[in-house]
């Protein structure tokens, strides 16, 4: 699993440090080639807002940083649902 967390850090100051957004990221063991992977996301923001969607067929090649953006325009696009 990976687990983003998205801080605001007002003026640089520590101690005003909140949490904006968390993703958990689960490989669901579909995928039937080990260079392909498809992933569970549950998002939840700091307004309240929490969705669940999938990820399939990323390219597990491409490493976590790339599978953590798209996953992040992927909830851009559930949110809203």
């Amino acid at each position: 699993m990976l687990h983003v967390l998205i801080d605001i850090v007002p003026f640089g100051e520590e101690v005003h440090r909140k949490n904006i957004l968390e993703l958990r990221i689960s490989n669901d063991l579909s995928s039937p080639s080990p260079r392909l992977g498809n992933y569970r996301i549950k998002a939840s923001d700091d307004r309240g807002h929490e969705v669940e969607y999938e990820v399939r067929g990323f390219e597990r090649d491409k490493g976590a940083h790339m599978l953590a953006m798209l996953c992040l325009e992927a909830y851009e696009r559930n949110r809203c649902k």
